[in-house]
């Protein structure tokens, strides 16, 4: 059975319950994360071969790619590392999704997760509503339904949305705080259900 790239990172992190447990090791020492662990390129925009260059960068323990068959079709890569992939702010992200169009290659989301505590979810707030305009939680309308509720969403200066998201309440398995960047004209197809492509 498929799920939408938005979850597939979620999935195979949950998949994974020793990752899982080492990742939230990880979170508790976020005030002394690895100088030497690179920024997240959220500040990229989804700015094409400039932001698929620096994901393919970025450090990592796993990958597993994944493709669809709905047009137009999309290829997500996900990408984890107990030690970080990369950091926001003094935040290290341990899991990281780019989803790009197939046929062009063209990026049209990207994911950064991190082992959810409410100290690092609060940081990670601060820091996205000190950097950009903030927007009202209703400018993100999901076209199918996530295990992910929304606690801030911000537009960057080229219109790119960035949504910080924390579990729901209930929600089974390895609890996350996830950074999601995309152009608001991509939500649809972000979110789509892969099962019956919409």
């Amino acid at each position: 059975m498929k799920h939408s790239p938005a979850l597939l990172a979620s999935a195979l992190m949950c998949a994974l319950a020793t990752a899982c447990a080492a990742s939230e090791g990880v979170a508790d020492k976020a005030t002394a994360v690895d100088s030497t662990l690179p920024e997240c390129p959220v500040a990229a925009e989804l700015a094409g071969g400039k932001s698929i260059a620096a994901f393919n960068a970025l450090p990592r323990q796993l990958q597993e790619n994944m493709d669809d068959h709905c047009s137009p079709a999309t290829v997500s890569s996900m990408i984890l590392s107990h030690e970080g992939v990369c950091r926001i702010g003094n935040v290290p992200m341990t899991a990281a999704s780019l989803t790009t169009l197939k046929d062009s290659g063209k990026p049209v989301a990207l994911m950064f997760m991190a082992p959810y505590r409410p100290d690092t979810h609060a940081a990670l707030q601060a820091l996205l509503e000190a950097r950009y305009a903030k927007l009202p939680l209703s400018a993100y309308r999901r076209s199918v339904p996530v295990h992910q509720e929304q606690t801030t969403i911000v537009s960057q200066p080229g219109g790119t949305m960035v949504i910080l998201g924390k579990p729901s309440e209930g929600m089974p398995g390895a609890w996350m705080s996830s950074i999601q960047q995309l152009a608001p004209g991509n939500v649809d197809l972000v979110n789509r259900d892969l099962n019956r492509c919409r």
